[in-house]
């Protein structure tokens, strides 16, 4: 069962989106900027590190030691988390508009700003920035996974492009009937989840193989699509199967397409969705992918009068053997057919562009 502990709060902050630092550091953004809050054992009060002066859209962590940062106004930020302090690195003007989503490939970080254009910035170059690819189409989303990258449209449509040759190979097409504000692939398999205003898909496998430059890709059919309203942010939970991911909206944190509301350790406790509300609903949610066996969560709730409240939700331990099983089971048709609602139970908060 799944544990849950609130770790830090912030009453002068608007949150807008979070990333999980780890060994107990969590970077949250804000139309002020971003501050990065620790805590310790024993616990003797939040400390923080502030880099201020911008408006905070999206936040990319890159291991526990580097924090990447995109603003409203197209720069991309990238700074060291070294001894309680955010060293700056970088700030370059990436895109005209401003950063929707940030993807973390390794040697270079992707970035989309609702343009045709994807950016990407080069580690090993002293975050060189340079162009990967024109989809051609409106992009608000990025996922780099594996030797491939996909692309969330504001069509509705995702691409998967090769990182090699992406004007010219295009491997698969998908389609989640919305513009794709959100993509997430599974650290420990294959599965991938995409989500957009009322839609959430699933996919529990992408097909393996590449294809010739003149083939055009059938699209790839969703395991599992569902509709939700008030959907802010959604992640996948690793190891398991196409049904288990967490969705979070202003109603709470919620499990799979059934919509079951996670509670703490004590089974008569209240789940985190009934508390969340009172503190301003639920904004984002982060993965700690390093904790691959035992998962690790931070949830953000708050709102401009509120502040900030940070959760730290932590999952049994995945049995990696059973997980990899677990991704290449066939998904039950009536999965296909699940829907589901979340209904807004305050005020919409601030979500990141």
């Amino acid at each position: 069962m799944a544990s849950w502990e609130q770790r830090a709060a912030l009453p002068q902050t608007t949150p807008t989106c979070i990333a999980a630092l780890g060994g107990g550091a969590v970077a949250v953004g804000s139309p002020e900027g971003v501050q990065v809050v620790t805590w310790g054992r024993p616990r003797v009060g939040a400390g923080a590190a502030c880099a201020r002066g911008f408006q905070a859209s999206c936040l990319l962590a890159l291991g526990s030691q580097t924090l990447v940062g995109g603003d409203v106004s197209g720069h991309i930020r990238v700074w060291h988390w070294r001894r309680g302090t955010l060293k700056p690195v970088v700030d370059a003007e990436v895109h005209a508009s401003s950063v929707c989503a940030l993807s973390n490939g390794g040697d270079a970080i992707f970035s989309v700003a609702g343009e045709t254009i994807v950016q990407q910035l080069h580690v090993l170059e002293d975050f060189a920035v340079s162009t990967f690819c024109n989809a051609g189409i409106a992009v608000c989303s990025v996922l780099a996974h594996d030797r491939t990258v996909l692309l969330g449209c504001k069509s509705g449509l995702i691409l998967e492009v090769a990182r090699l040759a992406p004007q010219s190979q295009m491997l698969r097409r998908l389609e989640l009937g919305a513009p794709v504000k959100i993509l997430d692939a599974d650290p420990s398999g294959g599965r991938l989840l995409a989500m957009g205003d009322d839609c959430l898909a699933v996919w529990s496998s992408l097909p393996s193989g590449r294809l010739s430059g003149t083939e055009v890709p059938a699209t790839v059919r969703a395991d599992i699509s569902c509709t939700v309203t008030g959907l802010l942010s959604a992640l996948l939970l690793p190891g398991g199967g196409a049904e288990d991911y967490l969705v979070v909206g202003p109603s709470g944190l919620m499990h799979g397409p059934r919509q079951e509301p996670w509670r703490g350790s004590d089974p008569g406790g209240k789940s985190l969705g009934t508390l969340a509300p009172d503190q301003g609903g639920i904004v984002d949610v982060a993965r700690v992918d390093g904790e691959a066996t035992s998962p690790v969560f931070f949830v953000l709730a708050g709102a401009k009068t509120i502040g900030s409240t940070i959760f730290e939700v932590q999952l049994p331990a995945v049995d990696t053997a059973q997980s990899r099983a677990n991704t290449t089971e066939v998904v039950k048709p009536a999965a296909v057919a699940a829907t589901a609602a979340i209904t807004a139970t305050t005020a919409t908060t601030a979500t990141a562009a």
